[in-house]
């Protein structure tokens, strides 16, 4: 594909008062032609039941201009009475962001999110402003059969263990594989991922 213009990374920043949330979604986006271009990101987001959620215009539709090939755009909006994310009640909202010229999508990036918010108070943890205490293990992504290859099931096997333990985090001493992270969002348990070439 010639030309090919793409959302190429999207940060999303939750703060979480009680029950509201401050959330903000910053896209960048990325060009193979060097000209300026005009493009719009929307943005759609879902709760964790399935019911879209009402967000003001300028939080749902930005313009972006990509110029010398990157640009880049901010959403901020607030959510009252949000489901928030914790071990005991992983709630996980699905976040669109669609990139269009004026005449189609361009690209399209899904992902779902918690609301969350982790913070040090002192000698404490705190999520969501409540304490909480970490119980973790260690994990590699190695198998006897086959080695550093997962399937579905090793890793449902994986989490179904380390939830029997009592453990409600991980220490990934290398970046996993993504879909670790994923049903890790949905079980609740937490993820600490050591950089690349940590060696």
């Amino acid at each position: 594909v010639s030309n090919r213009t793409r959302i190429d990374d999207v940060t999303v920043v939750t703060d979480v008062s009680d029950t509201n949330v401050d959330v903000s979604v910053t896209v960048v986006v990325e060009a193979d032609d060097a000209g300026a271009l005009d493009g719009v990101c929307e943005l759609t987001l879902t709760d964790p039941t399935g019911v879209p959620v009402a967000l003001a215009d300028d939080a749902a539709s930005r313009s972006v201009r990509i110029e010398d090939g990157r640009g880049e755009v901010a959403f901020q909006f607030t959510l009252t009475d949000a489901h928030l994310w914790s071990p005991d009640t992983p709630n996980l909202y699905a976040l669109d962001v669609t990139l269009r010229n004026e005449s189609a999508p361009l690209d399209i990036w899904s992902h779902r999110i918690g609301m969350r918010t982790f913070r040090v108070d002192g000698t404490r943890l705190l999520l969501n402003g409540e304490p909480i205490i970490i119980k973790g293990v260690n994990r590699h992504e190695e198998y006897p059969k086959t080695g550093r290859t997962h399937t579905a099931s090793l890793l449902n096997t994986d989490l179904d263990l380390i939830e029997w333990l009592g453990a409600n985090a991980i220490r990934c001493h290398y970046p996993n594989h993504r879909e670790l992270y994923h049903r890790c969002d949905e079980r609740g348990i937490m993820n600490m991922v050591e950089v690349p070439l940590w060696q």
